[in-house]
């Protein structure tokens, strides 16, 4: 149990350090720390893979141990730099030490088939045997999950018990950081506190975010990327602060771990990137750094499974094919002056975006209906009909999150709408591209596809509770004013 609790709080350091020494301080740094370290873990271990080293778990200590270093000394030499550090790192380490003795006293751990495959892959990265993944291995599991619990072989374990329920527990806590960090000044701190309380309990009551909480996949960690990499561009664009350099550190290092975590990571990357084109044209520096961040992590990963797969005499998917070419595009995209012609016309061009994909998914279900026909009775079964574990709570999630979408008063709402509509065809297109029908039943692929939406959904529904609230207030105010200053000016009517 004590080493375990060491690497989290090696990983809690790391983030944590290196996110307040680019800007971030207050209590935002336990929850948001703690998933930058996770981050900065994983990409180091993608770099490790793919550059050939070793990727024994202590190998890839070293890189995090040196960061910590490093900003411990910064902050340091900055003089009152730790102080305000005190507070949260010793609050969040106590909660760290909390979880890893629930988890490892009382069981919580939760799995399913392809939990035993993750750890599998895990294994073969501690034994520095990665070569050895098979293609189910490579192209399925990819590398975010397994290098998560790839430390627990240092202390003769299989998988890294606390480890979910903390990215659990730090994605909520990341979502009311940046629901409240998000709030205008003027704003009536109580009544948005309330909205923020309202959104975390939408999350942690939910059936299926409370068992992803505990649950070996890459399914929360998915949804959790998505969420940091939306709402840290949704809060620099709110705060007119195109210099949050955590904001873009935050942003990059999501794009990554998105690409290496599962095979659509990289479609929800660029899903969550292409919105940038409708914010205001300081956003080109962003746009352009996550661009080469995508291309370079998307075509060096799926580079790197095609040669393994020829390498065994195993054939290359299309699929695959198709990420190397928008990794190779992104790469070219952040280098050559295309942003202002496209942010001429971003807001036509994401809407044909959008429609073109429903127009590929009616080609395909032209021609073949069966597939389509099949895959939407499953999957209304499944989310409506409570074979998939989400009942009721689904069909009220998705009538907030379009009532929010339709509601919303918040002007970059599209940074936050547009992977949630976009991905609803995407999804359906998938199936097809598999050749092969969603089915009914809790282990269904579209079925814990959809959680990976589930938490930016409910943070666009805090958005528009928290935009309400303010507008609610405002107007409030406006009105108070307006009797003060009348009762003033009939008192002085007396008066002369």
């Amino acid at each position: 149990m004590l080493p375990e609790f060491l690497f989290l709080v090696l990983l809690f350091m790391a983030g944590g350090l290196t996110i307040y020494s680019l800007g971030l301080s207050g209590w935002g740094v336990g929850p948001v720390g703690f998933l930058v370290g996770i981050y900065l873990w994983i990409v180091f271990g993608v770099l490790y893979v793919v550059l050939g080293f070793s990727t024994n778990p202590k190998n890839i200590l070293i890189p995090l141990v040196v960061l910590v270093l490093i900003n411990t000394v910064h902050l340091i030499r900055k003089g009152n730099g730790m102080r305000e550090l005190i507070g949260p790192l010793s609050v969040y380490v106590t909660i760290i030490w909390l979880v890893v003795w629930l988890t490892n006293n009382y069981g919580l751990v939760k799995y399913h088939i392809d939990s035993f495959r993750y750890l599998l892959s895990a294994g073969l990265l501690s034994e520095d045997n990665f070569t050895f993944a098979n293609e189910n291995l490579l192209v399925k599991r990819g590398l975010a999950t397994p290098l998560l619990h790839m430390p627990s072989s240092l202390y003769g374990g299989f998988y890294v018990a606390s480890i979910t329920p903390m990215l659990s527990i730090s994605t909520v806590g990341a979502m009311a950081w940046l629901l409240t960090h998000g709030f205008h000044a003027n704003e009536k701190k109580g009544l948005l506190w309330s909205a923020v309380a309202l959104v975390v309990m939408l999350a942690i009551t939910n059936n299926r975010y409370v068992w992803n909480s505990f649950y070996i996949n890459g399914h929360l960690f998915v949804g959790s990327a998505l969420l940091m990499l939306t709402g840290s561009i949704w809060l620099m664009d709110r705060r007119n602060d195109c210099r949050s350099y955590y904001a873009y550190l935050l942003s990059a290092l999501s794009v990554a771990v998105l690409i290496v975590a599962r095979p659509e990571g990289f479609i929800i990357a660029m899903l969550g990137i292409i919105p940038i084109l409708a914010l205001p044209e300081k956003s080109e520096p962003l746009f352009r750094l996550l661009l080469l961040v995508f291309g370079l992590f998307c075509a060096s990963w799926n580079a790197y499974i095609i040669v393994e797969l020829l390498g065994s005499g195993k054939s290359v998917t299309s699929f695959l094919a198709i990420a190397v070419v928008l990794g190779s595009g992104g790469i070219m995209a952040s280098i050559f002056p295309i942003y202002d012609r496209l942010r001429q016309n971003s807001v036509l061009l994401l809407r044909l975006f959008e429609l073109s994909l429903w127009a590929f998914l009616c080609v395909a279900s032209f021609y073949q209906p069966e597939l389509t026909r099949e895959s939407l009775s499953a999957t209304f079964k499944n989310l409506i009909g409570g074979s998939g574990s989400w009942g009721s709570s689904f069909i009220l999630m998705v009538l907030l999150t379009f009532s929010s979408i339709w509601m919303a008063r918040s002007k970059n709402i599209l940074m936050l709408r547009f992977p949630l509509t976009a991905m609803v065809p995407i999804f359906l297109l998938l199936a097809h591209l598999r050749e092969s029908a969603y089915r009914v039943g809790n282990g269904d692929s579209l079925n814990r596809m959809v959680f990976e939406l589930f938490p930016l959904a409910v943070f666009l529904i805090g958005v528009l509770l928290s935009d309400i609230l303010a507008e609610h207030n405002a107007t409030r105010n406006i009105s108070k004013n307006k009797g003060d200053s009348d009762e003033t000016n009939h008192t002085n009517s007396l008066l002369q």
